[in-house]
């Protein structure tokens, strides 16, 4: 399988990769060419906080993965219609096959019943954000006892309850509303994507918080696009066209 790029790697690549012309489209199977033929649009949801990787602007997607689905697009032949919206209510949609697929779903063993998983694209690694007179949680083995502010609908729920069951989940339904519980001291914790909680502190001017810690795992890291089990040939596509993507992302490496 090919290596998953990190974030940061990825912005860069994927910028320069945007500045070529386009290339040939991927090679497809008869089945996969019938299936696109026949579904020439596939709707797929992206999530509208989530900057820098996807956001609104102007609203309009707008993103490293919005860049993603463009190259995708470009490699396969389909047309990608986004639609945005809060994490858990897409989330929502996509289990419940109202659109094709959701972009950046970590992959959940309930969210595998009905939905089917391209290879990851990247990797982005989770942060622990506390008040700044706050004693520090490095890891998430320190969360148990602790109340953590989750985003509502995201793997970062089931993973607590999986691994951390001592957590005290607090939901939240914006990246901001997860800083709020923190600083007024209904949470003392908040677990996010990093690079998001970096660009969120320093756009809203955060203060009075800060990352006390750093950590990697499968569960929740790696990126995919999930689509309804009942469009295999989709995966597929999709499959070939961020192999070809991350073939050329390499190569400039």
């Amino acid at each position: 399988m090919l290596r998953a790029v990190s974030i940061a790697a990825g912005l860069l690549l994927l910028t320069g990769l945007n500045t070529f012309a386009v290339r040939a489209e991927v090679i497809l199977s008869e089945e996969e060419r019938a299936w696109r033929d026949s579904n020439p649009t596939v709707t797929i949801a992206v999530d509208n906080d989530f900057a820098p990787i996807n956001f609104l602007q102007d609203g309009r997607p707008a993103g490293i993965a919005v860049d993603l689905l463009d190259l995708i697009a470009q490699r396969s032949g389909l047309h990608i219609e986004m639609v945005s919206d809060r994490w858990s209510v897409l989330i929502e949609k996509a289990l419940g096959h109202e659109i094709d697929g959701i972009i950046n779903a970590d992959l959940t063993p309930a969210r595998q019943e009905r939905l089917l998983y391209t290879r990851p694209y990247y990797r982005v690694p989770q942060a622990l954000v506390v008040r700044e007179d706050a004693a520090p949680f490095a890891a998430p083995e320190e969360l148990p006892g602790q109340r953590v502010a989750v985003l509502e609908g995201t793997s970062r729920v089931t993973y607590l309850q999986r691994h951390h069951s001592g957590a005290q989940i607090v939901e939240a339904e914006t990246l901001l509303d997860q800083f709020a519980l923190v600083i007024a001291g209904q949470a003392d914790v908040m677990l996010s994507a990093l690079p998001v909680t970096h660009h969120a502190m320093t756009e809203n001017l955060v203060t009075g918080l800060r990352i006390s810690g750093v950590f990697q795992t499968d569960e929740v890291d790696s990126l995919h696009i999930a689509v309804r089990n009942t469009a295999p040939e989709l995966r597929s596509i999709l499959d070939k066209a961020i192999a070809d993507i991350s073939r050329g992302a390499a190569a400039w490496q």
